[in-house]
Formats: C-alpha cells, structure tokens, sequence
C-alpha cells in the first residue's frame, strides 16, 4: 500500500491537475536602441532605457508612446525604425517593433566676442 501512495498518479491510476493555459491576451515586444547619449521611456511604463538598449512586452494592439531626452551636451536626432521624425514616437503594437533613437554631440558654444 505505501508504494501506491507514493506512485498514487501512475500506479493506482490517478490523474494529474489538468494544464493552466494562458488565456490572457497575446504579447508583443517593443525593443528600443539608443545611439549616442540619452533616454528612452514609454507610456504606459515598460521602457526606461538609458544609453543602452531595452525591451518591454505589451499587450497585442497597444499603443505605446516613447518619449526621447538627451543628455547633457547631446541633441535629440530623431527616431529611426517603427518611428520616424523629432517628435514624439507612437507605435501599436500588432507584432513585435524595433526603435531606434539618435543623438548627436551638441555643438560647441560660439567663442565669446572680443
């Protein structure tokens, strides 16, 4: 009797807990790439990159808004990827995305003057 306790699913023909399925909606990631120096962060939250690349999971048909800010002595020089231009970046995500953010070294002050 103790070896059928210990082997109670297989041996004396129990069954196992039945299998969880995810039911919730489908998941698609947004990978951010930053050039250059400065940040990257969504709304809602997920992304908060800072000189280096990330990745969030939202949910299918999401739209998510990406915002850039440079850092000191850097200019914002667009996003490149599922975005495009200076502005703000808005992707929905019906599949996975890619952005990429650029900044370029800021000009140097004029040299004062005589």
């Amino acid at each position: 009797m103790a070896a059928c306790l210990v082997a109670l699913p297989l041996a004396c023909g129990g069954s196992s807990p039945p299998v969880q399925q995810n039911t919730g909606p489908s998941q698609h990631a947004l990978t951010v790439a930053i050039v250059g120096a400065g940040s990257v962060t969504s709304s809602p939250a997920g992304i908060a990159c800072a000189a280096a690349n990330c990745q969030a999971a939202f949910a299918q048909g999401a739209t998510v808004s990406l915002s850039a800010a440079a850092a000191s002595g850097f200019l914002f020089a667009g996003w490149d990827g599922a975005c495009s231009g200076q502005g703000l970046c808005t992707v929905t995500l019906n599949a996975d995305a890619a952005v990429t953010a650029r900044f370029t070294a800021a000009p140097p002050p004029p040299p004062p003057p005589p």
